[in-house]
């Protein structure tokens, strides 16, 4: 090949190269570009999840905190669900009681985060091991009421049509699961209890009825 035409091909090459560049960059800004609003979204997805400090703002629903222990611990029995205000850490937490043959369990969580708070384990009493304990204080979870449908109920007998829900439990009362629903509106407390089984009302306490 003569020198001439060495560096014809020479030029043909470096203006190819040329040419080529800005697109080489665009795609490396746009891939760049894309990994910053993926790693943007996720950040933000995290942030999203925040401290309920009002009832309103707590977004699961009763049966999806019941759920999620039972799927995390199958092997135990609840005892008692109670979703409630805590006063020290200022947001709403899920407290859960479990058993099963030899050990009674507390766990609570960040009812808006779902983080964990605190939990513990001990052992039970001996005359409550071997099933005792799961047959006098385990819930009967089956075949429950939607808690819509509980609430409703609660708030058809009950004079609460001033007041706001502001926590519940659920809990053994006798052979029965009853859920507690407690309204509020400053000082003033009502506590509308409901078979979680048939969803009728089972005893009503109004603060206002005690003066």
């Amino acid at each position: 090949m003569t020198l001439k035409k060495k560096l014809t091909t020479a030029l043909v090459a470096l203006s190819l190269t040329a040419s080529l560049a800005p697109s080489v960059l665009a795609q490396s800004s746009s891939s760049s570009s894309d990994s910053s609003s993926t790693a943007a979204n996720a950040s933000s997805n995290e942030t999203t999840k925040q401290n309920a400090t009002t009832y309103d703002q707590v977004t699961k629903t009763a049966e999806e905190f019941i759920k999620f222990y039972r799927e995390a611990h199958p092997k135990q029995d609840l005892t008692t669900v109670e979703l409630k205000y805590d006063d020290d850490l200022k947001f709403y937490v899920v407290e859960f009681e479990a058993v099963d043959d030899e050990n009674e369990y507390e766990l609570k969580i960040n009812a808006g985060t779902g983080a964990e708070v605190a939990k513990s384990e001990q052992s039970l009493v001996k005359a409550k091991q071997g099933g005792v304990e799961r047959r006098e204080e385990g819930l009967n979870l089956e075949k429950m009421k939607e808690f819509k449908d509980i609430k409703a109920a609660a708030e058809a007998g009950a004079d609460v049509k001033d007041l706001k829900l502001d926590h519940w439990d659920l809990d053994r009362d006798g052979e029965a699961t009853v859920w507690t629903l407690t309204y509020k509106n400053g000082d003033v407390d009502v506590e509308v209890k409901v078979d979680a089984q048939t969803g009728q009302v089972v005893g009503v306490e109004d603060d206002r009825k005690d003066d």
